[in-house]
């Protein structure tokens, strides 16, 4: 009797680890196996705002019927989530994507924006933006993104006319003046008051860079695009101690060239 009560609890530890691994296995296959119902698609608007509205859910849905046909009926098993992903994330407006599937059958995308924080007008009239990382992306005429516009001396880096990769769109902005630009409206962008009085970025043919307020008529002297940080500070502190919002129209120039000093010429 205690021999067959040994040779149960046996089987009972035996048999119990099999069931759940072939349950395991049948679940997953009915999983795979399972059509995609649905495509659900999460565009970051709450996090961006209406303000950053490059794509609609209408773009995704055309962008998935071309490339796949469509998702809607397909098994789980038939779709590579991360081909999609690495295809989405190709499109010049999207940052980064993730797709996944529910046990009902449910495709789910969640599509994170680049946020463009300048926008660039160069020599010949082309028009495009770099956003928050320093990528380059193309204009968008039914969203245009409301940031400063910056233009002047600007080349022609053919964004237009050459099929630049991800990687070659980055060093051109590291080697060209784009790199400078990037680099004083990453500084707008970041700071509550620049951000809101800052309008337009003006390049010369020295390279020598002229900022143009949203309020008030003076024009802001910035001078080559160094020492950025130092430059911004000084003008923040002469805009809060030294210049009231009643006094901004006195002076049709403000100058932050010079390195110990502030020099303003009046009208």
């Amino acid at each position: 009797m205690q021999l067959v009560r040994k040779i149960v609890k046996i089987l009972f530890w035996i048999i119990i680890p099999i069931t759940i691994i072939v349950s395991g296995i049948i679940t997953q296959q009915k999983y795979f196996n399972t059509q995609i119902s649905d495509v659900d698609i999460d565009i970051d608007y709450k996090v961006k705002g209406d303000l950053n509205r490059f794509l609609t859910y209408e773009d995704i849905n055309n962008f998935i019927t071309t490339h796949y046909d469509s998702l809607r009926g397909n098994t789980i098993k038939n779709i590579d989530l991360e081909i999609l992903q690495n295809d989405l994330i190709e499109l010049p407006y999207i940052k980064d994507a993730n797709a996944y599937t529910t046990m009902q059958g449910e495709l789910k995308l969640q599509i994170l924006q680049r946020r463009a924080i300048i926008r660039v007008i160069d020599n010949e009239n082309n028009n495009y933006y770099l956003d928050d990382v320093g990528r380059i992306i193309p204009i968008k005429t039914k969203y245009p993104a409301r940031v400063p516009v910056c233009n002047g001396t600007i080349p022609n880096i053919g964004f237009y006319t050459h099929n630049y990769s991800n990687k070659q769109l980055d060093s051109i902005v590291d080697n060209t003046i784009l790199k400078d630009i990037f680099a004083i409206a990453k500084y707008i962008d970041n700071d509550t008051l620049m951000n809101m009085q800052i309008a337009q970025i003006n390049i010369d043919i020295n390279g020598e860079y002229t900022l143009v307020p949203l309020v008030s008529h003076h024009l802001i002297e910035f001078g080559k695009a160094e020492d950025i940080e130092r430059k911004f500070r000084k003008l923040k502190i002469f805009y809060k101690k030294g210049l009231g919002h009643h006094k901004w129209d006195k002076y049709k120039k403000i100058s932050l060239k010079y390195k110990n000093q502030i020099v303003c010429t009046k009208y």
